[in-house]
């Protein structure tokens, strides 16, 4: 998931992550879009593009019938933190 372009950089990205398990012994037969990454620019930030973007990665994994959503956050991240 990309977000908008100024100047041909872009100012924010969502790197996802999609998983199947299926026909598994041990797991559920499930879909995931596990969220690794999330960024925007500091420069663009406060202007409510990382809710825009973040968004866009639920509609995309509403379009891929995910049945979650996963992400980890690293603990010392503050700004991070308040987001999710």
């Amino acid at each position: 998931v990309t977000g908008v372009q100024t100047c041909a950089l872009p100012i924010c990205y969502a790197f996802c992550i999609y998983q199947e398990n299926k026909n598994d012994n041990i797991l559920t037969d499930i879909k995931t879009l596990y969220l690794d990454d999330l960024c925007v620019d500091e420069n663009y930030r406060g202007k409510h593009i990382g809710k825009k973007l973040y968004d866009a990665v639920l509609k995309l994994a509403k379009e891929k019938h995910c049945y979650n959503i996963t992400l980890n956050v690293w603990h010392l991240n503050e700004s991070a933190l308040k987001f999710y």
